[in-house]
Formats: C-alpha cells, structure tokens, sequence
C-alpha cells in the first residue's frame, strides 16, 4: 500500500500523504452523511461510498467527479469548508477522537495529527474545484504532509 495518494480533478491535482487524505475525508464524510439524509442527494451518497473506500484505500487516489454540476460543486465545496472549520476547532486531531468513525482513516502509526496540515488539504481540494490551485514549479507536483508547509515532488517523466 502506497503512503501518497493522488487527488485529480479536470487534468489536474496534487499528491498527499495517505494520513491527511484519509483523515481529512473522515470530516468530510462526517458532514456529507448529514446533508445526504436529509435532503435525499443520491449523487452525494455515492460520492461519499466512494470516500468512505478511499479512507481505507488510498492506492486508487482521490478522483472527484468531472460530471458534478454546479450546484453540486457547491455544495461539496460547502462541505468542504465545514470540514476545515470542525478540523480547526483544535490544534490536534487525537487518534481517540476519530476511532469511533465508522471507517477509520489510515493511521500509520499516528496517535494524533496536527490539525492544520489536514484542513490545508481540505483549501486545496476547494482551490482545485474551483480551477484555482496554484501551479506547482516546472515538472514537479504540490505534495501535502503532515508538516507546515507544502512540499514539491518531481513528476515522473516516461
């Protein structure tokens, strides 16, 4: 199982390390399940199955749909946005806060996280939704980790 997952949308993306994607994707599911039930969005149920296996799975990547609409995008950029905010709430996310997820996020050992970088993840997939994801140097891609600053990785030439 791979450390780095990719998240792409319309030919472009960025890598993360599988412990911010996953765990970030917990907060979002979190807040997606609630809207879905309430509002019957089947489109929204579906798209939280599919985070729910990229939680456990992180070797597929992070593909959000091309073929959301508008007002789909908002409302997953809304989503998104609460996530940030509930994410922030604290400075560390506590392994013991999120065991009771009904799919856990990958762990990797981690018996907390630091907040920030998980909810920068989150500015990131808004930023890519929005077609306002700041281009990365020449041949490489944004990488998001666990530390304070995004860091570059080369891409892969074939």
């Amino acid at each position: 199982m791979s450390r780095s997952v990719f998240v792409g949308f319309k030919g472009d993306g960025f890598w993360a390390y599988d412990v911010v994607s996953s765990t970030y994707l917990g907060f979002l599911t979190s807040a997606a399940n609630v809207l879905a039930t309430d509002k019957q969005q089947y489109w929204l149920e579906e798209a939280v199955r599919a985070w729910h296996i990229n939680m456990e799975i992180s070797d597929y990547g992070l593909h959000l749909d091309e073929d959301w609409s508008e007002s789909q995008l908002e409302t997953v950029r809304e989503l998104c946005r609460f996530a940030i905010k509930k994410i922030r709430g604290a400075d560390t996310i506590l392994w013991s806060d999120i065991e009771m997820w009904p799919i856990l996020p990958v762990r990797r050992g981690h018996d907390s996280i630091p907040s920030e970088p998980v909810a920068g993840f989150g500015e990131a997939i808004i930023a890519l939704l929005e077609g306002k994801l700041a281009q990365p140097p020449t041949g490489h891609w944004w990488f998001y980790t666990l530390d304070d600053k995004v860091d570059l990785i080369e891409r892969a030439t074939l």
